[in-house]
């Protein structure tokens, strides 16, 4: 297979922002009295938006919303981005490798999720990319993007997204049970589809109209 061209998720995986991020934490809570902790840090580290803000907000008190501590977290974090950060080990290696001459087109895009008319949460996320801007359209290039997304949105949160702390996977003896069911429940998600996208759109559908699903399990003729 020839590899025409690759988009690559810049954060955690081309430039290491973990020490931006630690810095725009710390700055946040200095700000009300309080210390980033490796302990709240490992708590946080990888999960969405809201879920770290909440966190803040359960922990110590605040009386702010969760969507005006990400805000403020935001202005932090790019005030400490002007210090700069690494690239992860092997990048250029890796780019070398694929014979990319070059960054042809940086991308940003804006990620608004609402529920019931509610914005749950916003994100901006950039992108470089060897794809040239000026063949591919900005629809396409959306299109790879969310193609890059799918494997998580489908599978992975659907299957190994959990609070790990408070998880009956930190129980003795659960581990190969919990795989063993999951993966059939993800099996039998993707039997019981009529085509939709993620696990999420299976299940709505067979809440809706459980008749295709039953007959499929052979319940009904």
């Amino acid at each position: 297979m020839i590899i025409k061209a690759v988009a690559f998720d810049m954060d955690g995986l081309m430039f290491d922002t973990e020490n931006t991020y630690w810095k725009a934490a710390s700055a946040l809570l200095a700000r009300r009295g309080e210390v980033y902790t490796d302990e709240l840090c490992n708590a946080v580290m990888g999960r969405p938006p809201r879920y770290c803000f909440e966190l803040f907000k359960e922990t110590f008190g605040f009386p702010e919303t969760w969507q005006e501590l990400q805000r403020e977290s935001e202005d932090f974090f790019l005030e400490f981005l002007e210090d700069g950060f690494s690239t992860m080990p092997g990048l250029y290696k890796l780019l070398e490798q694929l014979g990319i001459p070059g960054c042809r087109s940086v991308i940003r895009l804006d990620k608004e999720i609402r529920r019931q008319g509610k914005v749950m949460s916003y994100e901006t996320r950039y992108f470089v990319s060897s794809l040239d801007s000026g063949v591919v359209s900005a629809k396409e290039i959306q299109a790879y993007i969310r193609g890059h997304w799918e494997v998580k949105n489908c599978l992975h949160w659907q299957k190994d997204r959990y609070d790990e702390d408070k998880h009956v996977l930190r129980l003795p003896g659960v581990g190969d049970a919990w795989t063993l069911l999951t993966s059939t429940a993800v099996s039998l998600g993707c039997l019981l589809g009529e085509g939709e996208p993620t696990l999420k759109e299976v299940r709505e559908c067979c809440y809706t109209d459980p008749i295709p699903t039953a007959r499929k399990l052979g319940w009904i003729p």
